[in-house]
């Protein structure tokens, strides 16, 4: 197993790259001397059907992209990538993981798109002892006080961004009454604490919460409970089909423009263009940006599929 944790240690150097889609020219790495010996078999967990598919297929092309680009070997070891579908459901991300390490042998599992799923694939990685390496989903359990030594994460955990966005809110925009809009669930939770932690922190107010169930695209309930008298800014954190709802009918409700809308980038992942006019002005905290000008980004977004 210290093979692996050691082996786990070079994937993840690697893989900080993959997690912004810039660390090395696609298609142009490195030559690596040629692989020998037992591959490595890296179970890969993401949802490749249900609601968060379009997210999971997003992370696969990435994952075969980089390991493509180091010719699939590692540490001189080559790998092998099993891919399972987790549907974004913690069972049944649960069930495919007991498959992949029981049954399809692999040395460790990397993935996992939504937040929901980590909680319990952490305590299975720590249980069995199997390197579990969180590409995506947030859930902050997993890299917190307790975590198990056996997980590890190359992307954010919920509410980093968020907290850089409230202090921008308060601070450099000037923005002072906010009302937070989020799903009622993990991230949602998380997300909104982060923000609201620095942006209170940076002298701003929460003048209203609204939690509505998760997947919720009927706004209206929600946005007629606030005054928008009463603030300046909006954040809401919500995906796909429920972020365009959202920002529709905040135009609709005549909030934007004359309320600014703030929001990590997940919340235009994949659907800014469907989002319309009602997105001009929305100011967002990430991690990346297709729009970044450098040689390395522009042969990724070449070689993206």
């Amino acid at each position: 197993m210290g093979r692996f944790l050691g082996l786990v240690l070079a994937i993840l150097l690697l893989a900080g790259g993959l997690s912004n889609g810039v660390g090395r020219s696609a298609g142009a790495a490195q030559a690596t001397p040629e692989a020998a010996g037992e591959p490595i078999r890296i179970g890969v967990l993401n949802p490749t059907t249900g609601s968060f598919a379009v997210f999971g297929e997003q992370v696969n092309a990435g994952v075969r992209l980089y390991f493509d680009g180091i010719d699939n070997a590692v540490a001189g070891q080559p790998v092998e990538l099993v891919f399972a579908d987790t549907a974004g459901d913690p069972q049944q991300a649960l069930e495919q993981a007991r498959r992949l390490v029981g049954q399809e042998d692999v040395d460790l599992l990397m993935g996992i798109v939504n937040s929901a799923v980590v909680p319990p694939l952490a305590e299975f990685a720590g249980q069995e002892e199997v390197p579990l390496v969180v590409t995506v989903g947030g859930a902050r359990v997993a890299t917190g006080p307790d975590r198990s030594p056996f997980v590890f994460r190359t992307a954010l955990a919920n509410g980093q961004q968020d907290r850089v966005l409230g202090w921008y809110t308060a601070t450099e925009l000037g923005r002072l009454r906010a009302a937070t809009f989020a799903w009622d669930f993990l991230v949602g939770e998380e997300r909104v604490a982060g923000f609201v932690e620095t942006f209170t922190g940076a002298g701003g107010e929460i003048v209203s919460q609204q939690r509505p169930p998760l997947g919720t695209t009927d706004y209206g309930p929600f946005i007629g409970q606030v005054d928008p008298s009463a603030i300046d800014v909006a954040y809401a954190f919500f995906a796909g089909p429920g972020a365009i709802a959202f920002v529709q009918q905040m135009g609709q409700f005549g909030l934007v423009p004359t309320v600014e809308l703030v929001a990590p980038d997940y919340f235009t992942a994949g659907v800014l263009g469907e989002m319309g006019e009602d997105a001009v002005g929305l100011v967002q905290a990430g991690g990346y940006t297709a729009a970044i000008e450098t040689p390395e980004n522009q042969a990724f977004l070449q070689a993206y599929p």
